[in-house]
């Protein structure tokens, strides 16, 4: 049974066509009850707690669309962070590993850094397996740029069978002109020790509040990359032990589409908290890694065509123009084979698709994600990057996601992502692809109706309706009567889930 809260004297931005401005929003065991006047929602509350909104911006709670929670409670919480900023060289890095390890950490050593680093670094290059080798000699070190590009001294490389032993499917290992390894490997971080299953749920515990829930976010649409990733956030979602709604999608090397089926596993099994969602694949390597396509087009309407028989949705992971073309086109060969509106997803669509394929990719039935903090922390959308505008004015209503990992964490914030989305701001505060910039509404919308609606949840979150599920987020300001340049300013202050508030600013 939820909580009930009567929140009360604020602007209530419901994304409710039918009602979409409100003084007050009722939640009772729950659910969303009543949405009017503050007169009329006191009249009714009976005992519930009551909220004042101070006629700051309510809104409903936020759905983070593209995610990996559990991946950035571990990276942040667990592993070594050596971001760039504001690390400026390869050197200080290699400094702060050479430090933790005399100062006694043993075994495996992962650690995070940013997107693009070489382009964030004084040497202007990833790091060889030579200079990780000098200040690791005997044990494995791994330095992330993301979760895509991995690159690991020699001993790391020797334990993940790289050296020595056959490369994984889907990796690739990149060697110098000798056709040696140069110590840069794409697409194995799945294979890289991220923590037990006790150390991630530690770490979920210890980092998720403050970098979800104090963001407003109450569902999560994640991918855990590993089985001990996977049974530590369900385990922690089932028993409340932290504030979230969680729809699982799962790669197939942690539970392979045959082993769903066998299982009789069915697309949003689970209750209010906890659901499954369907699969998640790479199309091609990850951003920076080259668009190396992992699939011809046959084998994935094969396999895509397998998922979509056993009605599972697929997120597929595609960063290039060819490949978000040919996974298109593979959505609408499948749907137009077996109509079922199953809205399968290509995941980062929205920011490198081009725009001259904007019509066509809208006649497949694809759905594209956006993460628009992509214009902040990476060098590539700069030509027709994330075209959102022309994309929402094509009819498609885009998803949005964090892309959460661990790798920019202040990209996390859902009202980040919107604020760049309509301000459309570098870090340097000058224009990207201005043209391209949306409404604040569509900013909203981007994460919570269309991101409800990408994974069939539009009728139990997303809007502020009599009968959904009660979840909000009360802001800092009343975001109508900013600039969109002072969108980056606001915050939340109350997060509600089920009717119950689990954070306050």
């Amino acid at each position: 049974m939820g909580g009930n809260i009567a929140i009360v004297n604020g602007r209530v931005l419901t994304r409710d066509p039918s009602t979409p401005r409100a003084e007050a929003v009722l939640i009772r065991d729950g659910r969303v009850s009543l949405v009017g006047t503050t007169k009329d929602v006191i009249a009714v509350s009976g005992g519930a707690d009551e909220l004042d909104a101070g006629g700051r911006t309510v809104v409903p709670g936020f759905i983070d669309g593209h995610s990996h929670v559990e991946g950035t409670c571990v990276a942040l919480g667990y592993q070594l962070p050596v971001h760039s900023p504001p690390y400026s060289s390869l050197a200080a890095i290699g400094d702060r590993i050479r430090e933790e390890r005399q100062n006694g950490r043993r075994g495996w050593l992962v650690c995070r850094s940013s997107f693009r680093l070489q382009e964030k670094v004084a040497e202007g290059r990833l790091f060889t397996r030579a200079e990780l080798d000098a200040v690791s000699p005997d044990e494995p070190v791994g330095v992330l740029a993301g979760l895509h590009v991995a690159q690991l001294n020699t001993a790391a490389m020797k334990d993940l069978g790289v050296i020595g032993g056959e490369v994984p499917h889907g990796s690739v290992v990149h060697t110098d002109e000798a056709g040696e390894p140069t110590g840069v490997v794409t697409e194995i971080s799945h294979l890289m020790p991220l923590g037990t299953i006790e150390e991630t749920k530690d770490a979920i515990r210890a980092k998720f509040a403050e970098l979800f829930t104090a963001n407003g976010v109450t569902t999560v649409h994640t991918m855990p990359k590993t089985v001990d990733q996977h049974d530590a956030l369900t385990t922690l979602v089932r028993d409340r032990e932290i504030p979230v709604r969680a729809r699982l999608y799962h790669f197939p090397w942690v539970t392979s589409v045959d082993q769903m089926i066998e299982r009789g596993w069915a697309r949003g099994d689970g209750d209010d908290f906890l659901r499954f969602g369907g699969v998640k694949v790479f199309i091609e390597g990850g951003h920076g890694a080259g668009g190396t396509l992992h699939w011809t087009e046959d084998e994935l309407t094969d396999f895509l065509g397998r998922c979509h028989a056993a009605d599972y949705q697929v997120f597929m992971h595609a960063v290039s123009e060819h490949g978000i073309r040919m996974t298109a086109k593979c959505i609408g060969t499948v749907e137009q084979r077996d109509p079922k509106g199953l809205r399968h997803r290509v995941e980062h669509g929205g920011d490198w698709i081009d725009p001259a394929d904007i019509p066509w990719a809208q006649s497949t039935g694809a759905l594209l994600v956006t993460t628009p903090q992509f214009m902040y922390s990476r060098g590539d959308l700069e030509r027709n990057g994330a075209p959102l505008r022309s994309l929402i004015d094509a009819g498609f209503h885009p998803i949005g996601g964090s892309d959460s990992t661990g790798t920019v964490p202040d990209g996390i914030a859902p009202l980040f992502n919107i604020a760049l989305a309509v301000a459309r701001r570098r870090p340097d505060g000058s224009a990207n692809n201005l043209p391209e910039a949306i409404t604040l509404d569509e900013g909203l919308r981007l994460f919570t109706g269309w991101a409800a609606a990408g994974a069939f949840e539009e009728n139990e979150k997303g809007a502020l309706r009599p009968g959904l599920l009660g979840d909000a987020a009360l802001l800092s300001h009343d975001i109508e009567s900013v600039r969109p340049e002072e969108l980056f300013g606001v915050s939340v202050t109350h997060t509600v889930l089920d009717g119950d508030v689990v954070f306050e600013r």
